[in-house]
C-alpha cells in the first residue's frame, strides 16, 4: 500500500487563537512558544523577563565590586610589602647556585 500523507486541517490555537494549518489533529498550538506560554498560564507562573536597565545595573555593580576588591588587594599587597621590608635584615641572603655536571 503506497504512502498517503493525512490530509490538512485548519485548527485555532488554544492559547493566541491564531489559526494554523496541522496535519495531526491533537495538536493544539501554534508554535511552541505558545505551548509554554500555555503552561505558565496553567500553572500560575510567569514568564518573568529581567529589563535591560536592570541587567546593567546589575553589571555596573558588579564592576564597582571588582574595583573595590581589586584595591583593597593591592592596599593589603602594599601593607604586606611594607612589613616584610620594615622586619626585614640589611644581610641579604645569597641565592643558591646552580649545580653543574661533571663529566
Amino acid at each position: 500500500m503506497p504512502y498517503v500523507p493525512r490530509p490538512t486541517t485548519v485548527v485555532s490555537c488554544a492559547h493566541c487563537g491564531t489559526h494554523f494549518t496541522s496535519r495531526n489533529l491533537r495538536r493544539k498550538y501554534c508554535s511552541n512558544s505558545c505551548n509554554v506560554l500555555a503552561s505558565y498560564a496553567r500553572t500560575g507562573r510567569r514568564a518573568e523577563r529581567a529589563s535591560r536597565t536592570d541587567l546593567e545595573k546589575t553589571v555596573a555593580e558588579m564592576r564597582e565590586l571588582v574595583q573595590l576588591m581589586q584595591r583593597a588587594n593591592l592596599k593589603a599587597n602594599l601593607v604586606n610589602l611594607k612589613t616584610a621590608l620594615e622586619t626585614s635584615t640589611t644581610d641579604v641572603p645569597k641565592p643558591p647556585q646552580k649545580r653543574t655536571k661533571r663529566s
